[in-house]
């Protein structure tokens, strides 16, 4: 066990009676103390996501966020999926709603020695499990300004930006069909044939390209022929996880419970579905309501 671990087992038994902030820094001074440099905080935009489970615990996230200096992210924002796709790569899906907020990373602060979060955050993070019992959060750091940017677009600009690569990449056939299954989760389904239509008329047999008219024929909701698409895409590519997401979703829509079933069970077999959860944090595979 590292000497900063032992340190805050100490601390956690003999100091509690300590501030947080004057615990932490003796913490560090005894590690520095012990041969062991502290790990600070990456330069960049700190971004945390926290899901309050009731307005109580919104007024407690908005008051403490706030007196730390952060500011509230819209939720329309690209960084919202990121969340959500962290999440559900994690497996850990949040209890619901979630907020995003955003300051400036500090690097003069240390890492936590439990899970590399910033010294104040978990700090902030602890004193709201304490106060309000919030227990949900994540957080990621743009490193620099482009990716701040790319994190704080609408999902719309993304989109834009991501279609504009596409068009500049003719030849990824992955990207492309990125693009294709993003336009139909944001209603953009004319541009969403666009794109396929010209995914078809270069690579008309990869499973990538199925994989895109599937997503279409869910959007316009052809759900059995989507089924049947993403069936063969499946035979030709067993381990593509997504298609077989996308495949649960069309399965749902269509009423095939016993199939969904089966298919959601797999999944969570493999950890890439979250249990209690649809396939994606707000269902994004479904076609948007009108």
């Amino acid at each position: 066990m590292k000497a900063n671990d032992i340190l805050a087992k100490a601390a956690a038994t003999v100091s509690r009676s300590l501030p947080s902030s004057r615990r932490d820094s003796l913490l560090n001074e005894a590690a520095t103390a012990a041969g062991e440099q502290p790990r600070v905080a990456e330069a960049g935009t700190l971004f945390v996501a926290i899901a309050p489970g009731d307005e109580a615990q919104a007024r407690a996230i908005e008051t403490r966020f706030a007196a730390a200096g952060y500011a509230s992210v819209e939720p329309d924002r690209t960084v919202y999926d990121m969340f959500a796709m962290q999440a559900h790569d994690r497996a850990v899906d949040p209890p619901g709603p979630f907020q995003v907020w955003m300051r400036q990373a500090d690097t003069t602060q240390t890492l936590s020695s439990d899970d590399g979060t910033p010294e104040d955050l978990d700090r902030l993070l602890r004193e709201l499990l304490r106060e309000a019992g919030i227990t949900w959060s994540m957080s990621m750091t743009a490193p620099d300004a482009k990716t701040r940017t790319f994190m704080m677009n609408t999902k719309d600009q993304a989109f834009d930006d991501m279609a504009a690569l596409a068009a500049a990449q003719p030849d990824d056939i992955v990207l492309a069909r990125t693009v294709i299954e993003t336009a139909t989760r944001l209603g953009r389904l004319t541009e969403a044939k666009q794109h396929l239509m010209r995914l078809r008329l270069a690579f008309p047999d990869e499973p990538d390209c199925r994989a895109a008219a599937a997503a279409v024929a869910i959007a316009e909701e052809r759900y059995d022929a989507a089924i049947a698409i993403l069936e063969t895409v499946l035979e030709a590519r067993p381990r593509d996880q997504m298609a077989r997401v996308s495949l649960l979703g069309a399965c749902q829509a269509a009423g095939h419970t016993q199939r969904a079933a089966a298919l959601l069970d797999d999944l969570q077999s493999h950890g890439f579905v979250p249990k209690r959860q649809n396939p994606m944090p707000g269902n994004l595979l479904s076609p948007p309501s009108e």
